[in-house]
């Protein structure tokens, strides 16, 4: 089936080639079948009989006419084979490293919400997401453990101030006891602007909070338990305490003392002395500090 092309000219279907080449190939039959009958008569003169003018006459027009359409169907069947046969292509080569496509980068698919859940509830650390709104978007089980009291409010949708106020009204923070309305002021300031991290007691344990402000105006909040490392530095601060107080209690004990008195440690320098001990060696008073040596002391005296 022919088609016209905007240009004028006319598309053929992928079939009229092969009717043209049956066609072709019926003309030179029958133009070789008339070649043969034609022949055959100007032979019959073989047979016995002399050739006839006429019979000579037809064989010769129908070679004519014969010969040029038998050498027209092959010209054209020739033509139609070049047509139809597709042009040879060049010989293909290995692929070889620097000659092969670069490669295509697949995204990957996206992750589901049950499989987002789950991986978050595999963190050792309190994830919770608010929206723009502070909205509660999704959390994970430890922040749901830390949170276990007010349970009932963490749900999607519910307000950060909302979930706020339960914490407070529970009594899950301490630092708030007693300053409740402050706090929660407090609390939305630094939720509204987070800045640096926050170091907060909820519910007996002490967590590190960090909080990030999102592209979209969502909030991503990240807590991590620290009570043990709250543990050690109260202890250690408890333990300097203690040191600094038992140290001021030797010292007065050496005050009282009625004479004087000095140490000196293994390299010969003064450790601690008494006012009693200055007031004996008063000549000697300026350089009775902390770290002198003792030939020093002896020197400047004389």
């Amino acid at each position: 089936m022919s088609h016209p092309l905007p240009d004028g000219t006319v598309s053929t279907s992928p079939r009229a080639p092969a009717r043209q080449a049956a066609r072709g190939l019926k003309v030179l039959v029958l133009a070789s079948a008339a070649a043969v009958v034609a022949l055959g008569w100007l032979a019959s003169g073989a047979a016995g009989t002399a050739p006839q003018p006429i019979g000579l006459a037809i064989a010769l027009g129908w070679g004519l006419i014969c010969i040029p359409l038998a050498w027209h169907s092959l010209r054209r069947l020739a033509e139609l084979g070049r047509d139809i046969t597709p042009p040879p292509q060049p010989a293909s080569r290995p692929m070889t490293p620097d000659a092969a496509a670069p490669a295509v980068l697949v995204a990957a698919a996206p992750i589901s919400a049950s499989r987002m859940q789950e991986l978050i509830d595999a963190m050792d650390a309190g994830v919770v997401l608010w929206d723009n709104e502070d909205r509660l978007v999704l959390c994970n089980r430890d922040f749901r453990q830390l949170y276990a009291d007010i349970a009932p409010v963490l749900v999607a949708g519910a307000h950060f101030e909302t979930v706020l106020n339960h914490v407070v009204d529970t009594g899950l923070v301490p630092q708030a006891a007693g300053r409740e309305s402050d706090w929660i002021a407090e609390r939305l300031r630094q939720h509204a602007e987070p800045q640096g991290t926050i170091l907060r007691e909820i519910n007996g344990r002490w967590r590190r909070i960090v909080e990030q402000r999102l592209a979209d105006g969502s909030l991503l909040s990240f807590s991590i338990d620290v009570s043990e490392l709250v543990h050690q530095g109260v202890a250690l601060a408890e333990a300097r305490q203690s040191a600094q107080a038992a140290a001021q209690r030797l010292e007065d004990a050496i005050e009282a003392l009625p004479d004087g008195f000095a140490l000196l440690d293994a390299d010969d320098r003064l450790a601690v002395c008494n006012n009693r001990y200055r007031a004996m060696y008063a000549s000697s008073a300026p350089v009775l500090q902390i770290g002198t040596r003792f030939e020093d002391i002896l020197r400047y005296g004389l």
